[in-house]
């Protein structure tokens, strides 16, 4: 029998507490969606992209995992389309990145900029890179010795100081959106040896909660 699922989170009760009892599917809706509720997805103009994590491996390795060995490729690029909501001049970038902690043939770097539907830039934006420390990287070995690349997080400043005027990317901060409010911006990311595989951008100051 279906029932109306609470809109409020509150605790289950007592009789669904204890070991052993049932728990009614309305109760584990209702957790489910104070999780979502505590991670931002409540929040008007939220948005999340997440991106297969997908294999790399050469002719004889037997480690097909479905995870990245070794370095990522050399140049990659994503473009998030992003609705600007109302009220919303700033936005905070998370990103999850695969990328070396050390060695490799060049420095990993991400670069995350604004730009219009039309490919006009709106906020030069911001970079990461291993040398400066604000891409750390992060790496496990297989049996073999071979890096296994793990993802860790990045993430902008609480900083909105910074020039949102197209030049040169600084250092991470929030990003500029409010010029195309009512609109559709793209936030491009640039990545070198890198790999982004989840992308979550947050509007600042939060519309609703």
């Amino acid at each position: 029998m279906s029932g109306p699922v609470p809109t409020m989170w509150h605790l289950p009760p007592v009789d669904e507490i204890d070991a052993g009892l049932p728990v009614f599917g309305r109760t584990l809706a209702t957790l489910a969606g104070a999780l979502n509720h505590l991670q931002g997805w409540h929040c008007r103009g939220f948005a999340a992209s997440d991106v297969w994590q997908g294999g790399q491996l050469t002719p004889g390795d037997s480690d097909d995992v479905g995870y990245i060995l070794r370095q990522p490729e050399a140049h990659g690029e994503m473009a998030i389309p992003y609705y600007v909501s109302t009220g919303v001049e700033w936005v905070h970038v998370v990103l999850h990145v695969l990328s070396r902690a050390a060695g490799g043939a060049t420095t990993p770097r991400v670069r995350v900029r604004v730009e219009t539907a039309s490919e006009v830039v709106i906020d030069d934006g911001v970079e990461w890179d291993r040398g400066s420390g604000t891409l750390p990287g992060s790496e496990d070995a297989t049996r073999a010795g071979t890096p296994l690349l793990l993802p860790f997080r990045v993430e902008s400043s609480e900083s909105t100081v910074g020039d949102p005027t197209p030049g040169v990317p600084t250092a991470p901060r929030r990003l500029y959106v409010g010029s195309e409010v009512g609109s559709i911006v793209i936030v491009r990311a640039v990545t070198e040896r890198a790999r982004i595989v989840g992308v979550h951008i947050i509007p600042e100051p939060l519309v609703t909660l």
